[in-house]
Parts: structure tokens; C-alpha cells; sequence
């Protein structure tokens, strides 16, 4: 989808009233985007190399054993970005959430690495990310649904990675992209 798109699309959904459309986006391929919207994602879900584009590191430097993830983590949530997830591949996700508080910086930030699951065999990982960012929707969809007179539920954004990261789990285990990726009571 064109950059021009993605991003009137985001100004669009997040203008409405009068509570904004939540938005979640997975920057794949990534492109650098404008630091004046990141302030309407709620959800920025990325992989390493998407993560060093769109924080100006170099792949090598995200891929290093000992590499802090809080760090790109909290410059997305410094931008205004209220969830963000890292994906690391077979080593899980790293993931940090922000919400308004009292503290002299406005924010309070929980953060946590996901170790992935372990399986017996990797045999193909074309939808890997694909079947973490759906999953990771859905868990938040239905989180999010138990809010009533338009409040949100507060979201466990662990427990969202968690079942994300099982998912992708289920997924590399088989051959193919759409037939491997697993049905919600597979996971």
C-alpha cells in the first residue's frame, strides 16, 4: 500500500469522534514515516529490521546478542506511540505500553520480553509475522470488547504477546503460508 495512503488512512481513522479509531500498524516493508504521526498508533508492531529503519540504527547494531530493546521501544512511546512490539524472530517479542499517569513525565511504561515457544521442528516461516500480527488483533479485539459505555478494558498487552507469540509458534510447524497459520482454538 502506498506511504500517501497509509497515512491519510491513519489521520483519517484517528480524527473520529468522538472517541478515535485505534490503529495498529505492522510498517512492513518499511518505509521512514513522519514523526507527526506516530502520536495516532496505538499499535506498532515490527520486526528488527523494520525497528532499525524507523529508529536510524543499522541491522547489525538491533541484531547483537546484549541489544537493549527498551530503548527503541521507548523512543516509538516518546513519539506518542501507545503500544509497541518488537518482533525477534525464534527468540519472542519484546513489548512496552504506555499510559497516562501522574508522573512528572505524563507516562507510565511496562515493559517485558516474551521468550517465543519452543517446538520440536521449524518447518516453514513465511507467515510467521503474519499469524503474530493477526493474532496479536485479535487478543486485543476481544481485551478491548469487554469495555461498556465506550470505556476500553485494560489492556494485559503480556498476555497479548504471549498468545501472538504461541500462534507464530503453531504456524512455523507447518508448510505454507495461509494453511499454516492456526485457528484460535489451535493455539
Amino acid at each position: 500500500i502506498p506511504l500517501p495512503t497509509i497515512l491519510q488512512t491513519i489521520t483519517t481513522a484517528s480524527s473520529t469522534s468522538p472517541h478515535p479509531t485505534p490503529i495498529l500498524l505492522n510498517p512492513a516493508p518499511a518505509v521512514p514515516l513522519p514523526d507527526s504521526i506516530y502520536p495516532s498508533i496505538t499499535h506498532l508492531i515490527l520486526n528488527e529490521s523494520e525497528a532499525a529503519l524507523l529508529t536510524g540504527r543499522e541491522v547489525e547494531e538491533v541484531e547483537a546478542k546484549e541489544f537493549d530493546w527498551s530503548v527503541v521501544t521507548g523512543e516509538f512511546i516518546s513519539k506518542g506511540v501507545k503500544n509497541v512490539v518488537v518482533t525477534l524472530g525464534s527468540k519472542g517479542a519484546f513489548w512496552a505500553s504506555s499510559s497516562s499517569s501522574s508522573s512528572s513525565s505524563g507516562q507510565n511504561i511496562k515493559q517485558g520480553f516474551v521468550p517465543a515457544e519452543k517446538v520440536a521442528k521449524v518447518v516453514d516461516t513465511t507467515a510467521a509475522g503474519d499469524t503474530f500480527v493477526g493474532a496479536y488483533a485479535v487478543a486485543v479485539v476481544r481485551a478491548e470488547g469487554g469495555g461498556k459505555g465506550g470505556e476500553m478494558a485494560e489492556l494485559d498487552l503480556e498476555k497479548v504477546v504471549k498468545w501472538a507469540c504461541k500462534a507464530s509458534a503453531r504456524t512455523v510447524q507447518k508448510e505454507g503460508a495461509q494453511g499454516s497459520i492456526p485457528w484460535a482454538d489451535e493455539v
